[in-house]
């Protein structure tokens, strides 16, 4: 208070009753109660107490192995000398956060967490704690620059400094370079080089985790490189998170465990030639909910399995991460999925397994999406991608190059649920089937659609496609594509495939240009056939099986038995579909076929048999073994009424453009609608039921004015007035 003279006053509760003291002061002083202090003094004190609370805000530590001051953390020049004194300064302050700023050099651990055992040193991180490399420090010009490549700040367990190639003189290393166990979302290793952790020890955890421990924490770690760590016998050489010993038995090494799913999450990381002998040469994730990989590359990692990521009874998220010629001595070149692990954004280039999956080998739960696998190779099964999975997803990803001895691609082992959508094959090679995929079993609802089959191998079945399971199959397109049975997709042994609005162009095969169909069901509606070779089928060759083409176009394919469709026993029904100028060197320009076959409603017209110079295009060159089939409502060009039936006609259809205007190669195509004066116009069965849904090869409705039309396009869309 002040008095009316001016004083200062202060009122103090020193008695039952508030007293007002008024006594002067001396000059550059105040009172409190009856004593007086300089002024002095109390700014000094209020200065301490902002200070303080500042500090409790944030503390920051510096550590510079080069420092030359009082090696107490509090400055660049009185840095500590080794990282493990600000790892003390951590553990006996109760405040936090704090932050250890840390300068360019080598740091290795000092704090045994066993006594006698030299090797179980490691840099034990706190909740709260973040740990950031890459300054320049004490005798820079800035010791607060900050460029983690040019100032390398490396946390190593080589604690003899005498590793050498191929992790010699590994013996004495560190089991754990860096232990974060039970930490929370406030812990950070930022723009870290961590290596030579080498956890080969027993019993566990010493056989995981020689970069980095983790047991049932949630750290972040960012911008750090994870370089010639070792994990062995077990798991995990950089990360090993949450493992449960009955998930790996002693065959594969004993796991980690922890009853404390974490949340690790991982941005922007490099893992540069790690190695675990079981799994998870670079990283291992067992347990974890919601863990996450942004922006991390692996570049030469081994392992048993796994060679980049193993995960295990986990839910993982990899966004935008790179992984390069990673080499697993069994399964999962790059990453096996033993969780729930959705991979956004992700390319697989030049990985490895010598048994299935060169890049991925997943089973439960997988979903790819926007990713790229090239050059990938699996010495048996799925050269990019293996799947069991209950559930998978693919959506506009990319497979090219990649190799196997079966499904070059992409192996999918059901039973499962989902989709593939937009996605590319191209030049897959299989050196035994399948070329671009294979599925087994699969479900009525599992399809694959918006996709492009280019110029895929295989010498045995499917250069494309191998099927034995239900499959779907929707606006695809299949070119350039080589097999020995089944250029484009082979379906057998009881497999259920039905394709729809897809394109088959320029495929070869030995037998079935396209498609080829054995002990199977295939349903083809509103598809393309064009320009696909072979010996038998230039298009499609069916045996023993159920074949079903409707509302399709089969153009200008060729072989030397079948033209366009070989039947050999089984049902084959070819209704509502047109066959133009397909040729046979031997028999059966058009079709050549058996018992079981049924044309309804369409068109074979100017398929030939015989020499290209001197072709015969007589009923025979549009069907061979005719006489052995149901013929009804069609038009065959040289008819003659032998082969029986009712509705059948040989009149011209009249096409648009019955002739390809440029050439084979040129833009424009030969337009196979029907012409206003066409006598195929409501020429079809009249009793003709259409299926729900089903429309001609344009999408448009059939059936419009009380008949359908004969052939692929049904004519008067639009104004036509019937």
């Amino acid at each position: 208070m002040t008095s009316p003279r001016g004083e200062v006053a202060v009122v103090i509760p020193d008695a039952p009753g508030f007293h007002e003291h008024t006594h002067p002061p001396k000059p550059g002083s105040c009172r409190f109660g009856r004593v007086s202090f300089p002024m002095r003094f109390i700014l000094a004190g209020l200065m301490a107490f902002s200070s303080a609370a500042s500090v409790r805000a944030q503390l920051v530590l510096y550590v510079d192995a080069d420092a030359l001051g009082l090696n107490d953390g509090s400055s660049w020049e009185d840095a500590y000398n080794g990282l493990q004194d600000a790892l003390d300064h951590t553990a006996q302050t109760a405040q936090r956060p704090i932050e250890i700023r840390i300068a360019q050099g080598i740091y290795r651990p000092s704090r045994r967490t066993e006594s006698g055992n030299p090797r179980s040193v490691t840099f034990q991180l706190l909740s709260g704690v973040a740990l950031h490399g890459g300054y320049a420090g004490w005798g820079a010009l800035n010791p607060d620059e900050r460029d983690i490549a040019r100032y390398e700040t490396i946390l190593s367990g080589d604690l003899d400094a005498n590793d050498g190639p191929d992790f010699t003189n590994y013996e004495e290393n560190a089991f754990h370079v860096v232990t974060t166990s039970g930490t929370d979302a406030s812990t950070l290793l930022d723009g870290l080089t961590i290596t030579g952790g080498n956890a080969d020890g027993f019993p566990n955890p010493r056989s995981y985790g020689g970069g980095v421990l983790n047991y049932g924490g949630s750290p972040m770690i960012r911008d750090c490189t994870f370089f010639r760590n070792r994990a062995a016998p077990s798991t995990g050489s950089i990360l090993a998170q949450e493992s449960d010993a009955a998930a790996n038995p002693s065959a594969l090494g004993s796991a980690m465990y922890s009853r404390d799913p974490g949340q690790a999450r991982i941005i922007r990381c490099q893992f540069v030639e790690n190695a675990a002998p079981e799994a998870g040469g670079a990283l291992y994730i067992l347990r974890a909910v919601n863990a996450s990989l942004t922006g991390c590359t692996f570049t030469g990692n081994t392992g048993g399995i796994g060679a980049a990521l193993s995960i295990y009874d986990a839910q993982v998220t990899l966004e935008d991460c790179t992984f390069v010629e990673n080499i697993a001595e069994y399964n999962g070149g790059a990453l096996v999925g033993f969780g729930e692990v959705a991979v956004n954004r992700c390319r697989f280039d030049g990985n490895q397994a010598g048994w299935s999956g060169g890049a991925i080998y997943s089973i439960r739960k997988i979903t790819l999406r926007g990713c790229e696998f090239t050059r990938n190779t699996a010495e048996d099964i799925g050269g990019a991608v293996y799947s069991r999975d209950l559930e998978i997803t693919i959506d506009d990803c990319l497979f090219a190059e990649n190799i196997a001895n079966f499904a070059a691609g992409i192996y999918i082992d059901g039973p499962i649920t989902g989709r593939i959508t937009g996605c590319i094959f191209h030049r897959n090679r299989a050196r035994g089937d399948a070329g671009g995929m294979a599925i087994r079993y699969g479900s009525p609802s599992f399809v694959v659609k918006d996709c492009v089959f280019n110029n895929n191998f295989a010498p045995g079945w499917g250069g494309g496609i191998f099927s034995t399971g239900l499959l779907n199959i929707e606006t695809c397109e299949f070119s350039g594509n080589y097999a020995n049975t089944g250029g484009a997709i082979s379906s057998s042994y009881s497999g259920l495939l039905s394709v729809r609005g897809s394109a088959f162009t320029s495929n070869v095969a030995v037998t079935g240009g396209a498609l080829a169909n054995a002990y199977s069901e295939v349903y083809l509606r509103r598809c393309r056939f064009y320009r696909n070779r072979a010996d038998t089928g230039g298009a499609i060759w069916n045996a023993a099986s159920v074949l079903n083409i409707t509302n399709s176009r089969l153009e200008s394919n060729r072989a030397g038995f079948g033209g366009a469709v070989a039947h050999d026993e089984g049902t084959f029904a070819l209704v509502n579909s047109t066959l133009v100028a397909n040729s046979a060197s031997a028999l059966g320009g058009g079709v050549i076929t058996g018992v079981g076959t049924t044309i309804l409603n369409s068109i074979l017209w100017g398929n030939q048999t015989g020499p290209a110079d001197d072709p015969f295009t007589d009923e025979l060159a549009q069907i061979e073994g005719g006489r052995f089939a149901r013929i009804d409502y069609s038009s065959i060009q040289g008819w003659t009424g032998l082969l029986g039936g009712v509705g059948n006609i040989g009149d011209d259809p009249l096409f648009v453009q019955p002739g390809d205007p440029d050439g084979p190669f040129g833009p424009a195509e030969p337009d196979l609608r029907l012409s206003p004066d066409s006598p195929l116009i409501n020429a079809g069965d009249p009793d003709f039921v259409v299926d729900a849904g089903e429309g001609d090869l344009d999408g448009h409705a059939r059936v419009l004015c009380g008949r359908v039309d004969l052939g692929a396009y049904e004519f008067g869309i639009g104004d036509f007035n019937c």
